[in-house]
């Protein structure tokens, strides 16, 4: 995956890469979901620390792009996405999380129409998306965003996929991706410059 030039900014928020020294405050996010079992899975003590580590076999870290989604500068959303998986040119969206009180306002609109950009500038052609059938209001988002129910038999009835071409929005294009290999350094420096009004 090429890398993404960090920190991008987003309806008034910034997006940066989170790593380990996140894992607290993306715990708490978490833990402030009161839907958490509707939309993930039954709640742990180390959600967080799974979001992490959490690869489909035969990928690694250099396929994983999890984000957070900063405000004043609180964490106030999470995305999680594996590129090229199950294919290439498919990216797979493991997490896409708002927190309540940041939803119904176009903030969740805004952030997939980034994510789709930025994916289309990486070279993808599709998004992919597992969501749990109980999670309506997910379901629903995503349909009235081009996301179609595709045939997966495989995935059980309780758990329907989406997908959708990777194609240009209306809005502003992509951040110019760099090669791949772009040093940790690169990230440290986003992350210090994520709350810096100047930048």
């Amino acid at each position: 995956m090429a890398r993404i030039s960090w920190p991008a900014r987003v309806a008034g928020t910034v997006l940066a890469p989170l790593d380990g020294t996140d894992g607290p405050l993306l715990q708490r996010l978490f833990d402030g979901l009161s839907d958490f079992e509707t939309l993930f899975w039954e709640r742990g003590q180390a959600d967080a620390v799974s979001t992490f580590i959490a690869l489909p076999e035969g990928r690694d870290y250099d396929d994983k792009l999890l984000v957070g989604v900063w405000r004043d500068p609180e964490l106030i959303g999470a995305i999680d996405c594996i590129a090229d998986h199950p294919e290439p040119g498919m990216w797979s969206i493991g997490m896409f999380v708002l927190r309540e009180a940041d939803r119904g306002a176009g903030l969740g609109t805004a952030l997939l129409d980034w994510l789709v950009e930025t994916a289309a500038g990486c070279g993808a052609e599709r998004l992919l998306a597992l969501q749990r059938r109980a999670n309506r209001a997910g379901v629903a988002f995503l349909e009235r965003r081009g996301f179609r129910p595709q045939p997966a038999p495989e995935i059980g009835p309780d758990h329907v996929l989406l997908s959708r071409p990777v194609t240009f929005g209306a809005g502003t294009a992509p951040a110019d991706p760099v090669r791949a290999g772009d040093s940790a350094r690169s990230a440290e420096s986003a992350r210090l410059r994520r709350f810096d009004p100047a930048q």
